[in-house]
């Protein structure tokens, strides 16, 4: 499947579509170009949309991923580089020795190391208490189900904007995923948010059966009060790199994640872009101004 036709954002109303478009307007400095559609010309592309669908956004440079094949590959290319997994083992302490990590208690093995780095999702503000810092990392559930009826078929992905629901087509089903909800930490589910997303789907794509009760599932996006994610070192100490917080754009924002934590640990010197980019993310705005040390910055 080619997963790089773009995306399509959709709207009922053209007045929510120029909202989101004068929203998303500063992201064209950095070749985020958002082609404005009418309703006909939305459904020539994708010939499922409905007649309530009026306007909408066709944005090129988009892409999207089947998670379970990007984990996947991940993993197998990290095993090639030499990195050993502990599946199944939690981690259930950390050690320390003054301002520095000293290892970390998993499955019951003691794991030594010069330098850590918590990118664990939501569970980066526990790892980060055993640490000695807590980090205000809290879930925001989201819901999700895959629909494997064929009734409908897409080419794009799209995003029903006033439902705030995306829609993914994936190798042999369409995968549907939406809603925030706030105060839950376990994989419950409530079937009202799910029978809510998919009347959504109706509204946008009216063969969508109305009567459907989807199977789905739960996942977590770690969020921040200020809803910017935490890359960079752990106040209080020297070998405790953080990347997380990135809510619900870990796939997109993990590259660029990636080369400021990369810069971190070869310890080049974080200059011009690199050091602007990176600072606003600092940990060291959920410290208290009296709390900080010079080593702290």
């Amino acid at each position: 499947m080619n997963h790089r036709v773009g995306q399509l954002l959709v709207f009922t109303t053209r007045h929510t579509m120029d909202e989101y478009r004068t929203a998303t307007a500063p992201m064209e400095r950095i070749g985020h170009t958002a082609v404005p559609l009418t309703g006909d010309e939305l459904r020539d592309l994708e010939p499922a949309l409905g007649r309530q669908v009026l306007a909408g956004l066709h944005c090129p440079q988009e892409r999207h991923v089947d998670p379970a094949s990007l984990v996947k590959g991940l993993e197998d290319r990290c095993r090639e580089l030499g990195v050993r997994f502990l599946h199944g083992s939690p981690v259930t302490g950390i050690r320390s020795k003054g301002r520095s990590v000293t290892s970390v208690l998993a499955g019951g093995e003691e794991v030594l190391g010069d330098l850590f780095v918590l990118a664990a999702g939501v569970h980066t503000g526990p790892l980060a208490r055993l640490a000695g810092h807590a980090l205000p990392i809290r879930p925001g559930k989201g819901y999700g189900f895959d629909d494997t009826s064929g009734s409908v078929t897409l080419r794009h992905s799209v995003y029903l904007g006033e439902a705030k629901v995306a829609v993914t087509p994936l190798s042999n089903r369409l995968r549907f995923a939406g809603t925030m909800e706030f105060g839950s930490s376990d994989a419950t589910i409530d079937p009202h948010r799910l029978r809510g997303i998919a009347r959504c789907a109706h509204t946008y794509l009216p063969d969508f059966p109305l009567e459907s009760q989807p199977q789905g599932w739960t996942g977590l996006r770690p969020m921040t009060p200020d809803g910017l994610p935490v890359i960079g070192p752990l106040p209080g100490k020297d070998n405790v790199l953080v990347a997380s917080g990135h809510s619900m754009l870990g796939v997109t924002l993990a590259p660029v994640t990636a080369d400021i934590i990369s810069a971190e640990i070869s310890g080049r010197r974080q200059r011009a872009d690199t050091a602007r980019t990176a600072l606003p993310f600092s940990a060291q705005r959920f410290v208290p101004r009296r709390g900080r040390t010079t080593a702290d910055g």
